[in-house]
C-alpha cells in the first residue's frame, strides 16, 4: 500500500558552529586576507531533523554536544526535559549508532500508539545503521525492532541530489539561525553597551528552536519536489522558496550587522571582510515531583503588568543611556514618589529593563524545575507545558528589549538632529 504524504519522513543531521562570529578565526578567508585578532573559540555542535513530506510534522530537533551537563545548565540547574529541543551527548558531539537506535525505536513507539505506519528515508551513512546488521563493535542496547517504520536508504553518493533535507530545508534553517544570532548581538547591545564575546550553548539552543520554527511548511514541500524522489510530491511551481527565505535571512542578518557598526560597536566595524565566510552553511559532521504550590501562567503575570502600564512608561525614564542591569537596582530605589498623599499610594510600575531582568530570572526559573507539566489555574484545561512557558518568556523578553531599542533609537536620531 502507498504512503500519503503525511507519513514519508526524512531525518538527517548536519553540523552547526554556534559561536561563529563574522570576526573570528571560525570564517573562512578570501585569497590574500589576513585574519585581526587572536584566535576565537570554535565550538561544533550537530543537530538532527526530521520532517514528513507535506511539511504537516516537523518534529522536535535533536541537538548533540560534547558535555552531559554543560557549565550553564549546571549554573541554572537546568532540567533538560523542559528545552525546547531533545538534547544528547557524546565526545564528538556527532550522531552515533546509539542514538540513531534511540530515535528509531522513540518514533516507532510513538507510531504504534497512534497506529500509523510511516516511511523513514535516509543516507547510508554509517551511523545510520538497520536495526537488524548493527555495527561489529555496537556495545549499546538491543537495536529496536521497526514494526510500525519502514526504513528506506538512498543509494550511496546521491544525497546530495536526492534528500529533501539537502534541498534547501537544513540551509534555510543555518540562514535562520545566523539571523536570529545577528539580532541577539544587537539586542544584546542595547542593554549593556557591548556584545558577547561568544554565547552559551544554552542560548544557543534557543535560537536553533526558534530558527528551526521559522521554516514553513511551503520551504519543506517545495524541497521535497525538488528531490522529487515520491510519487506524491507536489510539482515544483515557481521560484524556489529556499532561495527567496535565505535571501531575507541574509539581508536581515547584514542590517543587524550594520547597526551594530553605527551603534559604536568596534568588534564589527569590518565585518564586511568576514560576512561570507559567517553566514555560508557548515558542512555535515563527520560520519560516523509535585510542586509546593501551584505557579499562575506566565501570560497571565505578564498580562497584568501590561494592564498595570509597564509598556507606557516614558521614554524620559531612560534617560537616553545604555542601561545596565547593575544599575537599574541602584535607580529603582531613588525614584521619586508619583503622588504624595497621607493615604498609601500604590507601588510605582517597573521599569523596562527591570522588567527583562525579572523575565530572565522567569525564564531561569522554568528551566529548573523538576516537572515538565504544571497545573492549570482552569481546571478544565490541559496542564502547562513547561517547555513552552520558557519560550513564552523569551519571546517577552525579546519584545521588550525591541521596545528599548526602538527608544534609544529614536533618542539617537533626535540628538544626530
Amino acid at each position: 500500500m502507498p504512503f500519503s504524504s503525511q507519513d514519508i519522513y526524512n531525518a538527517d543531521e548536519s553540523g552547526l558552529v554556534f559561536n561563529k562570529q563574522p570576526n573570528s578565526s571560525n570564517v573562512r578567508l578570501g585569497p590574500n586576507k589576513r585574519l585581526r585578532g587572536g584566535k576565537d573559540q570554535k565550538t561544533r555542535i550537530t543537530t538532527f531533523h526530521i520532517v514528513n513530506q507535506d511539511g504537516s510534522d516537523k518534529r522536535k530537533l535533536w541537538v548533540i554536544g560534547r558535555a552531559q551537563t554543560p557549565k550553564v545548565f549546571r549554573e541554572n540547574k537546568v532540567n533538560t526535559a523542559n528545552l525546547p529541543i531533545i538534547y544528547r551527548f557524546n565526545k564528538r558531539a556527532w550522531m552515533l549508532s546509539g542514538l540513531w537506535y534511540e530515535f528509531l525505536r522513540s518514533l516507532n513507539d510513538e507510531m504504534r500508539i497512534n497506529r500509523r505506519h510511516i516511511a523513514l528515508i535516509s543516507d547510508n551513512c554509517p551511523s545510520h545503521p538497520r536495526p537488524e546488521q548493527p555495527p561489529i563493535d555496537y556495545t549499546g542496547p538491543t537495536p529496536p525492532t521497526l514494526t510500525n517504520i519502514t526504513l528506506i536508504y538512498l543509494p550511496p553518493n546521491k544525497t546530495a541530489y536526492l534528500q529533501p533535507l539537502d534541498m534547501g530545508i537544513i540551509k534555510s534553517f543555518k540562514a535562520a539561525y545566523r539571523r536570529l544570532y545577528a539580532e541577539y548581538m544587537v539586542e544584546r547591545f542595547n542593554q549593556f553597551g557591548e556584545t558577547p564575546e561568544k554565547i552559551d550553548i544554552l542560548k544557543a539552543i534557543y535560537l536553533i528552536s526558534n530558527a528551526w520554527d521559522s521554516i514553513s511548511p511551503s520551504t519543506i514541500q517545495n524541497c521535497w519536489a525538488k528531490a522529487n524522489i515520491t510519487t506524491t510530491s507536489l510539482p515544483l511551481q515557481g521560484p524556489s522558496l529556499v532561495d527567496t527565505f535565505v535571501s531575507e535571512q541574509r539581508s536581515a542578518c547584514l542590517r543587524a550587522f550594520h547597526e551594530l557598526r553605527e551603534l559604536g560597536e568596534t568588534e564589527y566595524q569590518n565585518f564586511d571582510e568576514y560576512f561570507e565566510g559567517f553566514f555560508t552553511d557548515d558542512n555535515h559532521p563527520p560520519l560516523q515531583s509535585t510542586l509546593p504550590t501551584p505557579l499562575p501562567d506566565s501570560s497571565t503575570l505578564i498580562e497584568n503588568e501590561i494592564t498595570n502600564g509597564l509598556l507606557e512608561r516614558p521614554s524620559s525614564e531612560l534617560n537616553g543611556t545604555l542601561l545596565t542591569l547593575s544599575s537599574i537596582e541602584e535607580d529603582s530605589d531613588h525614584q521619586p514618589s508619583r503622588q504624595q498623599s497621607s493615604t498609601t499610594s500604590p507601588p510605582p510600575v517597573i521599569s523596562t529593563p527591570l522588567a527583562i531582568k525579572y523575565i530572565i530570572e522567569l525564564q531561569r526559573y522554568y528551566q529548573a524545575l523538576p516537572v515538565t507539566h504544571l497545573p492549570n489555574p482552569d481546571s478544565k484545561a490541559p496542564k502547562l507545558v513547561v517547555s513552552k512557558l520558557v519560550r513564552q518568556a523569551e519571546k517577552i523578553q525579546k519584545c521588550l528589549a525591541r521596545l528599548v531599542f526602538s527608544l534609544l533609537k529614536c533618542k539617537l536620531i533626535f540628538w544626530k538632529k
